[in-house]
């Protein structure tokens, strides 16, 4: 009973956002009270997939693979263990860029459930999204958007007669599905899941609260609509400040977007502050990024404006044209050497 309890523990500290390391420890533990007592194998799989999983948050893809793989070797193929065992293996995969494998692991899946429970069972949903996260990888964006369209039918059915968890769970759905549409270019459709998402989220939820906001504010900046960007911008980054420390790259993504937002509606003096600390707290993982290169070039632009032509404002602007030329953006070049040029 404590070992059963104690992977119930591992499961929840395994999903729970910085809390991978103590999960572990508990998964670990628990591993050797199963093996104490000789507990069956569906409770050993079970342990063994949450620590897979918590591994997997660490970054620990290949510790994550190798377990799940031993498990699949373990199991007989009537195991109710496989189909949960071949999810990870298709978060691993797509962790690792390997989105045709992720795909063809979502879809082992998809092909057990419905041959074991039938076409509109609960179970679909997960591995729906999965299918469509990883199509959506592959540049294959009608058929992403039919798995997250079946995906969101069933979670619908789930919240309606669910609590916060079956609606949690929806809106995780639907943020997904608006970013499919978001890089498909429909960011009116993109909107309206972000902000059905942020209608069943609850206020606590910093967390997927900030980036549905923070969404919504690329949205309306793409569109055009400056101050809807901006307001969206600043929210997103007061709930990312409540949850994650400075240089999270949620922080400094919101303050970025608050910083270029105040540029764009030329409220420069405003604009140095937000973008001078995005730039003090930019995160090691960020470095030589798209990202970057919009957060310097926006520095330049209000620089220039503040203090003048010198050479940080030179140097910034070298920077963000560097970064964009190696990723290939021609017109954000071509953008960055008329403003160098411009009296």
């Amino acid at each position: 009973i404590r070992s059963e309890a104690m992977v119930e523990l591992g499961v929840v500290l395994a999903l729970s956002e910085g809390r991978s390391s103590e999960a572990i420890d508990v998964l670990e533990l628990a591993e050797a009270l199963n093996e104490r007592v000789g507990a069956p194998f569906i409770h050993r799989a079970h342990q063994r997939q949450a620590l897979a999983e918590a591994l997997l948050a660490q970054g620990k893809a290949g510790q994550a693979k190798a377990i799940a793989e031993s498990l699949l070797a373990e199991a007989t193929e009537d195991s109710v263990s496989i189909p949960a065992t071949l999810m990870i293996l298709g978060r691993v995969a797509d962790s690792q860029h390997e989105y045709a494998q992720a795909l063809g692991y979502a879809d082992q899946v998809i092909e057990r459930i419905e041959s074991d429970l039938g076409p509109e069972h609960p179970l679909l949903a997960s591995p729906l999204t999965n299918r469509g996260l990883a199509l959506q990888h592959l540049d294959r964006t009608d058929d992403a958007r039919r798995a997250f369209e079946r995906s969101v039918a069933l979670r619908r059915e789930q919240a309606a007669g669910g609590g916060v968890g079956a609606r949690r769970r929806l809106a995780e759905v639907l943020i997904n599905f608006g970013n499919l549409e978001s890089s498909a270019g429909d960011g009116e459709r993109a909107a309206d899941h972000y902000r059905e998402a942020l209608t069943l989220l609850p206020k606590h939820d910093e967390a997927n609260r900030s980036l549905l906001l923070f969404n919504l504010g690329v949205d309306h900046q793409i569109a055009g609509r400056q101050e809807e960007a901006l307001a969206n911008y600043r929210e997103a980054l007061r709930l990312a400040e409540a949850r994650y420390p400075p240089s999270h790259p949620r922080v400094v993504g919101s303050r970025l977007g608050v910083g270029s937002m105040l540029v764009s509606l030329e409220r420069v003096p405003e604009a140095r502050e937000p973008l001078e600390r995005a730039l003090a707290d930019w995160p090691q993982e960020l470095r030589g990024s798209v990202d970057e290169a919009e957060l310097c070039f926006a520095l330049a632009q209000a620089l220039r404006i503040l203090d003048g032509d010198g050479e940080r404002v030179r140097a910034l602007a070298g920077d963000a044209r560097e970064i964009y030329e190696g990723a290939g953006l021609v017109d954000e070049v071509m953008r960055i050497d008329s403003w160098s040029k411009a009296p």
